[in-house]
């Protein structure tokens, strides 16, 4: 049988030894043949645009041999310009009861080695092919029948970039999987025992969210560009305010921040080669003073705090004063360290606590005694904040960031 996978190639004629009329006729990209059978014997094929003739032939395949009693998928694959052919046995033996049998082929113009996972539902990825070139066949694999997802990694950072959903192949089922290329991108083609092909497009990866506080006390407005493109991503943000999180295709970013209006060239403050990963949420902080201003990134856990729990951070962002040690101070009984040694510009781990209102001591002396005393409001269990210690003229205070861009000012007692 033969499977067309050229993605710039037209339809094709196959021709066996050059003889007309051709074996196959008018086979298009994503198309594939049931089994034709022929004498066993060594034959040279030869592949033209269709109408064309074995004369002007574009792909020859010289000399392969055909044993009595064998199954052979010959695929065309890579762009025309140098198209390239692959012959595969295929193995129809010995599958057990329950089972399928996949073997996945690197046909994707474009895409270098990759590495493929199996990702359950439940329990960690397992990697069933490593290091899979372009233009390679990889081994069969025997699987329990059922519902798979593959991840392909394509930069070997054991994460995959590109995730495919197969679906339920029932016992017996017995495929190539080719990875394939065409303008729209990767997508799978599966080619079934009897030469049916299905076609399998990724699953749309979900977005990496982002949102921007500005905390530079002598800053103007900014505006934030995402690589350098204009417009901004985010337009005219004040001192103290913050975005709702943006969303973004999971990839690695720069960022540039610059005076609202005047493009990304004049940028102040440049964060480069930022990761963000499909999922995950992120906030991206401005602060220090405009002549020294600098950038965090900090990673959000959204996820819902136990039951009766709040879950907050807290982030030092104040340049008035150095290190400080953050302590619970209770209506009644002994206050209690929260966070020691803070340095500037450190965020400290998320800690999760009983819902209710706070008093925070900040000690910036180290004698164990606070300087600076802060009520936080009652917050409702299930708030998540991020509380940053800010300075500007009028002193230090703090500034909690809330669900999306709520923000709330608290001054000191």
């Amino acid at each position: 049988r033969v499977i067309h996978l050229s993605p710039d190639a037209p339809n094709v004629d196959v021709f066996a030894n050059g003889a007309e009329p051709a074996a196959v006729s008018d086979l298009a990209f994503e198309q594939g043949t049931g089994y034709l059978e022929v004498d066993p014997g060594t034959y040279s094929f030869n592949v033209a645009a269709t109408g064309t003739g074995p004369g002007a032939s574009v792909l020859d395949i010289e000399d392969l041999e055909l044993m009595e009693g064998g199954f052979y998928t010959a695929v065309a694959f890579n762009e025309v310009a140098s198209i390239e052919a692959l012959a595969l046995m295929d193995d129809y033996d010995g599958l057990g009861a329950g089972d399928i049998r996949v073997r996945a082929i690197h046909t994707a113009v474009g895409i270098g080695m990759v590495d493929i996972w199996n990702i359950p539902e439940e329990g960690e990825p397992a990697l069933l092919y490593e290091d899979v070139d372009f233009g390679v066949a990889g081994d069969y694999m025997d699987l329990p029948a059922g519902a798979y997802t593959l991840g392909f990694d394509v930069d070997k950072d054991e994460t995959p970039d590109v995730i495919f959903e197969l679906p339920d192949l029932p016992a017996g089922t017995i495929a190539n999987v080719f990875a394939v290329t065409d303008s729209s991108g990767v997508f799978l083609l599966a080619q079934l025992q009897d030469g049916t092909v299905a076609r399998i497009d990724p699953v749309a990866a979900e977005p990496a969210r982002l949102r921007v506080i500005h905390l530079s006390p002598d800053a103007p407005g900014v505006d934030v560009f995402v690589d350098g493109a204009e417009p901004a991503a985010v337009e005219n943000l004040l001192f103290q305010d913050s975005t709702d999180y943006l969303e973004l295709p999971a990839s690695t970013y720069d960022f540039n921040v610059a005076a609202t209006g005047t493009g990304p060239a004049q940028s102040v403050l440049d964060i480069t080669g930022l990761e963000l990963t499909a999922g995950a949420y992120y906030t991206a902080v401005a602060f220090d003073e405009l002549g020294s201003i600098q950038a965090l990134a900090l990673m959000d856990d959204v996820s819902t705090p136990p039951a009766g729990q709040i879950r907050v951070r807290a982030i030092h962002a104040a340049s008035a004063v150095g290190q400080v040690d953050i302590w619970n101070v209770p209506d009644e009984g002994t206050p209690s360290m929260l966070y020691e040694d803070v340095d500037f510009g450190v965020a400290g781990d998320y800690i999760e606590l009983p819902a209710g209102a706070y008093t925070l001591g900040f000690d910036v002396d180290n004698d164990e005694i606070p300087d600076l005393l802060f009520e936080l409001p009652d917050l409702p269990e299930g708030t998540i904040a991020n509380v940053f210690a800010v300075s500007d003229e009028s002193g230090v205070y703090l500034i909690a960031q809330l669900a999306g861009d709520m923000t709330a000012v608290i001054d000191p007692l």
